[in-house]
């Protein structure tokens, strides 16, 4: 079904009939009651597959979308969905709603007090919002619904994310220094002269390197888009010391070689052990502070940190390099 209004103001629903279609008026100008109405007509109308669509249960529903989600997701993304379908699933079930259309804004608040009861802040909260809306968006698409039910619901205001620090020079060679193993210690070193991603630079493959051209290029990045960085001596050094051996990827041979929450963990209980509080994503806002602080661009800060806007590069990474606030004032 289609909900419209003509020229003159009244609301009309197309409904369809299997390969027909039937234009209805709902004798009213008003949209509130012409969606009241049109929900009326979905209680007669809607049959799929010999199932009443309005009656069926949620988990079944969701178990579908579930499959969609795996078929058209990458996988990071469907196994993410997947926990929070499992989750949302779960609870519904719990809760007593046994019919699809019984999703609506009463039952979305219970499902966001349920989450801050299980501690989880606004963002993450979004996100399961943000889940059950575009899986009974996709219900609308696939004919099982007419209208979604919570549509129009807006996302809960999300606290500003603190800045991420940035290392400084001694905690860095300290960082360095404590790192035992070498290709470990060439990876996150890289990181600190790139800006890269830890899955960028972790997925880098040696066709993809250039040691004559001093350059490195980045084809599975988070935007989808590659992109080139050129290297220091530093960097050119580092590659080079691992360019013996053919194999696919730089930091691995077959496969790389660590799995991206061993490698994040790795570097954190190390940090740790030295009294130093950060992440390897640190090294992106030490990477973009320090190109900020030697005068370059934003935006060319922008194009090799891959990220959308230099906005984002001035708000999210950008930060005071220690000392640089007193060379500051020293121009004065």
């Amino acid at each position: 079904m289609r909900l419209y209004r003509e020229r003159n103001g009244t609301w009309y629903a197309d409904i369809w009939y299997g390969a027909h279609r039937k234009r209805k008026s709902l004798r009213t100008k008003s949209k509130q009651l012409a969606n009241k109405r049109l929900f009326e007509l979905a209680e007669e109308a809607d049959w799929k597959d010999g199932r009443q669509v309005a009656k069926i249960p949620p988990d079944e529903f969701l178990d579908e979308y579930r499959s969609y989600c795996d078929r058209t997701r990458t996988p990071k993304t469907a196994r993410a969905n997947g926990c929070r379908l499992g989750i949302l699933s779960t609870w519904l079930s719990e809760k007593g709603v046994q019919r699809l259309s019984d999703i609506d804004r009463i039952v979305v608040k219970d499902l966001q007090n349920y989450l801050w009861a299980r501690g989880l802040n606004n963002a993450t909260v979004n996100r399961y919002v943000s889940l059950l809306k575009s899986s009974l968006t996709w219900a609308v698409e696939t004919g099982l619904l007419v209208q979604s039910p919570i549509i129009g619901i807006r996302q809960l205001p999300e606290a500003r994310g603190e800045k991420r620090r940035v290392f400084t020079l001694p905690e860095m060679s300290a960082l360095y220094l404590a790192c035992q193993d070498v290709q470990y210690r060439a990876f996150i070193e890289l990181l600190s002269l790139t800006g890269a991603r830890m899955d960028e630079l972790r997925l880098l493959e040696w066709r993809n390197v250039s040691l004559e051209r001093r350059e490195i290029t980045l084809e599975k990045t988070k935007s989808h888009l590659a992109r080139t960085i050129p290297l220091n001596d530093r960097g050119v050094v580092i590659i080079s010391a691992f360019n013996h051996n053919p194999k696919r990827y730089v930091f691995g041979d077959s496969f790389p070689a660590w799995n991206p929450n061993v490698c994040g963990q790795r570097f954190t209980r190390m940090a740790r052990r030295l009294g130093i509080e950060g992440s390897l994503h640190d090294f992106r806002s030490t990477f973009a502070s320090r190109l900020l602080d030697k005068g370059v661009s934003p935006k060319t800060v922008q194009y090799l940190l891959g990220d959308k806007t230099a906005r984002m590069v001035l708000e999210v990474y950008a930060q005071v390099v220690p000392d640089s606030a007193r060379r500051a004032v020293e121009f004065l």
